[in-house]
């Protein structure tokens, strides 16, 4: 999320302004695309709060001095309404989290002034750019027990359809403490339908991945694991990354492996290496698998030091806040997915070789030839470790091919791949081509091999056919929102052709088309 420049801008509320009678506006941290997140005071608990305002600049505006939003008439009206929606239902989501560690806490989140609040938990520290920036490098050892809190929670984040989209040093901060925060989930794309032309993206440049800058780029948690790595590159090097977009014509990005002076251990280096991958299909397909690389296979190098990080001296403190404005792609078949469903199953991007096979209505055709070459495909093989298992007689699971086939016969499939310790989660969607019964996807690729335990759940999702069309339907709206007058504000034309700009930083900014 770019940083605000200190000038006040006229739609931003003024502070003294009062939500819901309790949460006080102070100042204005930080600005984004879809939000402006203020530093708050909540008079009653007497505390200081991150108050998060959806405010998407390019579909509404606020006049001088005013509370209330003002939506841009026309096809605009109907983005902020979607988006509203979902703000809200991240909120919910996003709430469910605060047991997790390195997680900042959602505490309260209401509709008022015709638009959405989510406040948030406001945490004083800097952030690992600053932090790097003032010591240096990392060691390993400090890199794995600032990353540990993180990984473990944003696995379970994905488990629930949530992909984070903008992790990089600015996002992960250290309080007093030295305890690691990740913020900042506002940097996503918006549902995608026909009335939805173009929304403004913001990357981070060096560790946004590949597929981040394509208009079709299919994202999932293989996206925020390039960041995660590309992150813990800077961490242990203090260089920045080249950019993915730049490797992906000439990959000269210089590998941990020459940094031989910094003693990186070489789990460390294999696991960065793979995770930066460019081609998604080479990526690990689940934090939980990067996990077991850092840190269970190279135990004798991952000792955690018990002492926090000691700060040097900073001269200013990093309010740190949670963006919750996510707005995912909506289901199709192309590795997109609608978050604001739970237990969302991920389907890792084909080799561009296999690609050519996906049928439009998701269905896929694998011809003999493409199955083999996926079974010589790099990413797909399996790993050192499990064939080391094999060499000692240990079975070793391929999991089958489900899309198409009915839910009876996959589960068949299933039983006898004979792994009597996965589980089998389903998932119904509705879809309007896909006949009921018929599984639409499955979260973990066909033709992955893994070793008994490495796999704890498999998620099949299955057609519900089409949804059934309710006549007379009258589109519902929030209480605060029906209640308030039209908006007297001149639509803000829409673009017509793709354009970039450079944002102040490392940001990379553009218009991408729908």
């Amino acid at each position: 999320m770019a940083k605000v420049a200190r000038a006040r801008k006229p739609y931003w509320l003024d502070a003294g302004m009062m939500l819901e009678e309790r949460y006080r506006i102070e100042d204005v941290v930080e600005e984004g695309g879809f939000g402006i997140v203020y530093l708050g005071w909540d008079v009653i608990l007497r505390t200081k709060v991150a108050v998060k305002e959806y405010f998407p600049r390019e579909l509404a505006g606020r006049a001088k001095g005013a509370r209330e939003v003002s939506v841009y008439e026309g096809h605009y009206k109907q983005i902020f309404e979607y988006g509203l929606e979902k703000f809200l239902n991240e909120a919910r989501t996003l709430a469910s989290f605060n047991s997790m560690e390195g997680i900042i806490w959602v505490k309260d989140f209401f509709y008022e002034n015709s638009t959405a609040y989510i406040i948030m938990e406001y945490v004083e520290g800097i952030n690992l750019k600053e932090y790097v920036r003032q010591n240096g490098e990392l060691k390993p050892v400090k890199v794995l027990e600032i990353m540990r809190p993180i990984l473990l929670s944003l696995e379970k984040i994905h488990h629930l359809g949530l992909i984070h989209r903008d992790i990089s040093p600015e996002n992960i901060v250290l309080n007093e403490e030295g305890n690691a925060y990740l913020v900042d989930f506002g940097i996503t794309r918006p549902y995608t339908g026909e009335d939805f032309k173009t929304i403004t993206v913001f990357f981070k440049r060096g560790y946004a991945a590949e597929e981040q800058y394509r208009e079709q780029g299919e994202q999932g948690p293989w996206t925020d694991i390039y960041a995660l790595c590309a992150t813990m590159y800077y961490m242990l090097t203090g260089v920045q990354p080249v950019e993915s977009a730049q490797r992906n014509i000439k990959d000269v990005l210089v590998p941990l492996s020459s940094y031989r002076k910094l003693s990186i251990p070489e789990n460390v280096q294999r696991a960065v290496k793979k995770g930066m991958a460019v081609d998604a299909s080479k990526r690990y397909a689940a934090v939980g698998q990067l996990y077991k690389d850092l840190y269970e296979d190279g135990k004798r190098n991952s000792s955690i030091l018990k002492n926090k990080i000691r700060f040097a001296s900073v001269t200013g403190l990093c309010g740190l806040i949670l963006g919750a404005a996510c707005f995912f792609s909506a289901g199709g078949m192309s590795g997109k997915v609608n978050v604001f469903d739970n237990n969302i199953a991920w389907e890792k991007p084909m080799p561009p070789s296999a690609t050519k096979a996906v049928k439009m209505s998701g269905e896929v055709n694998r011809p003999e030839s493409s199955a083999m070459a996926e079974k010589s495909s790099e990413s797909f093989k399996v790993g050192k470790r499990n064939e080391e298992k094999a060499a000692q007689n240990e079975k070793i699971f391929k999991i089958p091919e489900m899309k198409g086939k009915t839910e009876t016969k996959a589960r068949r499939l299933l039983k006898r791949m004979g792994d009597s310790s996965l589980k089998l989660m389903i998932k119904r969607v509705y879809h309007n081509k896909v006949a009921k019964n018929r599984v639409l996807k499955q979260s973990i690729r066909a033709g992955f091999q893994y070793h008994q335990g490495d796999i704890q759940e498999i998620i099949l999702t299955v057609s519900k056919g089409k949804k059934a069309k309710k006549e007379n339907a009258v589109k519902t709206m929030p209480p605060a929102q029906t209640k308030l007058p039209s908006p007297a504000v001149t639509p803000k034309p829409a673009s017509k052709e793709p354009s970039q700009k450079k944002d102040k930083g490392d940001d990379y900014a553009g218009i991408l088309p729908y």
